[in-house]
């Protein structure tokens, strides 16, 4: 991952969740999950496919997060821990 940081976004650092929409429908979506915590690898994925259909970071992006992790009684944290914004993270 921290290969593809490099190339992406010029960062030597690992990432822990990259998005490359590929078309309208389709795209791919790395996983790191060294770099996942605090979050789950549920929720990365969420946030991947949310980037793939177009959303960017803020209000919209974690109000549709949140809707879909409920949806799917799913967490966003590994354990529990002090409120941390869904947007607080390195994508």
């Amino acid at each position: 991952m921290r290969k593809v940081a490099r190339r992406a976004l010029g960062r030597d650092k690992a990432s822990n969740v990259f998005a490359f929409p590929l078309s309208k429908t389709s795209g791919e979506i790395l996983l790191c999950k060294s770099a996942s915590k605090p979050f789950t690898v549920e929720y990365l994925f969420i946030h991947g496919l949310l980037h793939i259909k177009g959303l960017k970071h803020g209000v919209i992006m974690e109000r549709e997060e949140r809707q879909i992790l409920k949806k799917f009684g799913l967490k966003l944290l590994c354990k529990q821990q002090s409120r941390v914004s869904t947007s607080g993270h390195t994508t």
